[in-house]
């Protein structure tokens, strides 16, 4: 019998189910983002949500840059404040923020733990990020619940 595929159902079920639980443990959804030079979309709905972050991930893709560190960060960055600050405002409780996550997961292609880390990481950055690091170097940092450690 081929182990495999088992043990990758059960990893992705501990991951779907461990995930939002840890994010949750975090400061709750924080205060409103920074302003950052694009303009922000209203995102009341779930489907205006759905929109914006399309309308987001297609700007990105068709200014070309998405080799750049810097504008994939900022299309993290921006996917990911645009999610917590809609399941803020709607005041989810944690059934309704894994339904927003896995009905965008589906939508948009993106898996859901990782559409966890970019709310994490608007979360753990209102302001934008402070340094130029890899996005694989965030979701590290985002596992530090201290910001002044993080930081370090």
């Amino acid at each position: 019998m081929n182990m495999k595929p088992f043990l990758r159902r059960i990893l992705l079920s501990t991951i779907i189910f461990i995930l939002p639980i840890y994010f949750n443990s975090l400061p709750l959804w924080g205060e409103p983002a920074a302003a950052s030079d694009s303009p922000v979309p209203e995102v009341k709905t779930y489907d205006q949500l759905l929109q914006a972050l399309r309308k987001i991930r297609e700007s990105h893709l068709a200014r070309g840059k998405m080799t750049n560190r810097e504008e994939n960060l900022r299309e993290v960055w921006e996917i990911g404040r645009l999610i917590q600050e809609h399941v803020r405002d709607n005041k989810g409780d944690i059934q309704y923020r894994r339904q927003v996550f896995e009905r965008l997961s589906q939508a948009l292609g993106i898996r859901i733990d990782e559409l966890y880390y970019r709310a994490a990481f608007a979360r753990a950055y209102p302001a934008g990020w402070p340094e130029n690091l890899s996005w694989a170097h965030y979701t590290s940092l985002l596992s530090i619940s201290d910001p002044e450690e993080r930081v370090k």
